[in-house]
């Protein structure tokens, strides 16, 4: 940890002009201000071990490919003790669907962005956790040919393709 945040008016939502926020250096805060309550080392190492870390969890999240061509599963990675998944969504179910086990199916043959959600529960109550997939085939927006080039000189293909990270092609 670098620094936290040491105070400021913002909150979710705020109007810009209320985002000001201040951060402070964690090695300063570790003793900082002279007092109990305002020195991190009171809090963070109250019987003085000297300690330098602390054992920490990883975050919940929806684990599983970006890319849906048919079928394709996904789970919740890091789900902690007594957390358990109530449902699956789709943001859209005219491209994919998804049961209570993860499946998610495309549909037809549909292609597009779809928003997946797991909704899960734990004694503080419901929150979700999301992931962006590509449903179906990749789409081919345009594809520009430099067409002024002489024999033997280079030649630039631009294509605008939504649905992949990368692509290849041939040109004869």
């Amino acid at each position: 940890m670098l620094g936290q945040l040491s105070g400021g008016p913002s909150y979710c939502n705020a109007p810009p002009a209320l985002v000001k926020d201040a951060y402070g250096r964690f090695d300063n805060s570790w003793t900082g201000l002279g007092t109990n309550a305002t020195r991190l080392s009171n809090w963070l190492n109250p019987s003085g071990f000297g300690n330098t870390t602390t054992p920490s969890i990883s975050l919940s999240h929806i684990a599983g490919s970006g890319f849906v061509c048919t079928t394709s599963s996904y789970s919740v990675a890091n789900l902690q003790a007594a957390t358990s998944v109530v449902s699956w969504a789709s943001s859209n179910a005219s491209l994919l669907t998804i049961n209570a086990a993860g499946t998610a199916s495309r549909v037809g043959n549909a292609n597009g962005q779809v928003t997946i959600t797991a909704t899960l529960n734990n004694a503080c109550g419901n929150f979700t956790r999301t992931k962006t997939v590509l449903v179906g085939k990749p789409i081919v927006s345009s594809i520009n040919v430099d067409s002024d080039v002489c024999t033997g000189e280079g030649q630039d293909v631009v294509a605008n393709i939504t649905g992949v990270t990368s692509a290849s092609w041939a040109i004869t």
